[in-house]
């Protein structure tokens, strides 16, 4: 377009008033102005697919459209021209509807000048230029973020399934007698490395998928008691070792059996432990959940609102660095001085959290520890709706049923493998090892039709090229079968 010259559609069915327009823009010497002026709101459509225009002057009272109709109209036809509204109604509410209706301005008739006119033009073509330069930068930006999600969680895919089998021919060869003390120290360095990588590239995948927005909230009933009993026998050797106190504090009140998305709430929860274990090195370290209601006094009310609280007597956060806690490969000082991590747990935390309808806040004072606290709304459920959700089995399908089934509980997936036979168990380990994912399939098929929900959860795994976890899985069901 030439700059020069600015191509006006003028929408008027006053001959006076279009008379007046023109004699204002041929006034003007900033600008040469080309003006066609059109009297319906049809004609007007016409012309837009005909010509090229910078610019259209709207009338609202128009002899086949009134009000508001008319910009909805030309705005659907072509939104991408700036639109400024000349007419004869000097309604504010009615100027406050236009303009959130994508006019550029909002003119009335007989309080214009030839200077207002010109100005109102140009600055709302200028405008109008502005929006699609922002949008068009919006959308190259957004284009290329989920590119980069998408390359990441390849990579990382791609990163797994080998990384799998190396973790998995590691485990096999320590279980070799005849390996010496500093072949097995040798092995040890490989395992853990390996485990930390692997644990670096899940961060990634997790992120990607939640930047892709690929990430769904999957509500399913569960025992809020078995939840916490099982962090607490995964964090209690651990936090021993270390010479640290675990305690974990849950009110009277809370109810035993909820629903929202069992998965989630535990990756949170396991994220905010592990740091508080990691950078904790003497006193505590505490998990504390509590219920809140909807209603006072009324225990009964449903949904429910569960407050979640990690607690820890570590080196705390400095002030400076509390403002950028939650954003992506953000460390602090002395996760940076430790080389732990990604910086990726308190992000993904935080926008599971969210996910899950609440937000995490952090409070902490340096040299004395730190808290973390969330709340999250829950649904009552009963033990009959948990046991029927993960148990239900519906007619004529296979034995890997749909993916609208929620994953069972580890402790669940365990007492399940334990009914499975020995050979079929060693088996499934075997394939695990070698990430092979059609021989796991095939044993996937050979499991009962009566365990349909551990189907499910195994074929989950697999999708997410978790075999390192199929693993743990299967060895952590031998100790509960040899204990029996």
């Amino acid at each position: 377009m030439d700059d020069s010259c600015i191509h006006v559609l003028l929408v008027e069915d006053n001959p006076g008033d279009a008379f007046q327009v023109e004699h204002f823009l041929n006034l003007t010497l900033l600008n040469q102005f080309h003006l066609i002026h059109v009297e319906q709101l049809k004609a007007a459509a016409y012309r837009l697919v005909e010509e090229n225009f910078d610019i259209i002057l709207l009338d609202l009272g128009l002899p086949d459209s009134l009000g508001l109709e008319a910009l909805t109209a030309i705005k659907t036809q072509v939104p991408h021209i700036p639109v400024v509204i000349l007419t004869g109604l000097g309604d504010e509410e009615l100027a406050f509807q236009a303009v959130r209706q994508g006019a550029q301005d909002y003119l009335v008739k007989g309080q214009v000048t030839a200077e207002v006119l010109v100005r109102t033009i140009r600055y709302a073509i200028e405008r109008k230029r502005t929006e699609e330069t922002l949008k068009q930068a919006k959308a190259a930006a957004e284009a290329g973020n989920r590119a980069k999600s998408q390359f990441l969680a390849s990579m990382s895919h791609e990163f797994r399934t080998p990384l799998n089998v190396m973790l998995g021919f590691t485990q096999i060869l320590h279980q070799d007698c005849s390996l010496s003390p500093q072949q097995q120290e040798y092995l040890n360095i490989i395992f853990r490395s390996g485990e930390h990588l692997l644990t670096l590239i899940n961060d990634i995948l997790d992120m990607s998928k939640i930047e892709a927005g690929k990430t769904q909230v999957n509500l399913n009933h569960f025992d809020l008691d078995d939840l916490l009993n099982g962090l607490e026998n995964m964090f209690q050797q651990r936090a021993q070792l270390q010479g640290l106190q675990l305690i974990i504090e849950r009110a009277l009140d809370i109810p035993k059996y909820v629903q929202t998305d069992e998965s989630k709430l535990r990756q949170v929860l396991i994220n905010l432990l592990d740091n508080a274990v990691k950078f904790t090195q003497q006193g505590w370290v505490a998990l504390r959940v509590k219920s809140l209601y909807p209603i006072p006094h009324n225990p009964h009310s449903t949904p429910r609102t569960l407050h979640f609280e990690v607690e820890d007597t570590g080196p705390g956060v400095a002030p400076t660095e509390l403002e950028n806690l939650f954003d992506a490969f953000v460390q602090t000082q002395i996760g940076r001085e430790m080389g732990q991590g990604t910086g990726l747990g308190l992000a993904i935390s935080q926008q599971l959290v969210r996910l899950l309808g609440g937000e995490i806040t952090v409070t902490s004072t340096l040299g004395q520890g730190s808290r973390f606290q969330f709340e999250i709304p829950v649904q009552l459920s009963s033990s009959s709706e948990s046991y029927i959700y993960e148990n239900s089995i519906e007619p004529d399908k296979t034995s890997v049923p749909a993916r609208s089934l929620k994953s069972l509980p580890t402790e669940a997936v365990i007492e399940s493998l334990a009914t499975m036979p020995t050979k079929w168990l060693a088996a499934f380990d075997e394939a695990a090892v070698v990430a092979k994912a059609e021989p796991i399939y095939q044993l996937i098929d050979q499991i009962p039709q009566n365990q349909t929900a551990l189907a499910e959860t195994l074929v989950e795994l697999v999708e997410d090229f978790r075999c390192d976890q199929i693993q743990n899985l299967v060895q952590q069901t031998g100790k509960l079968t040899s204990s029996r």
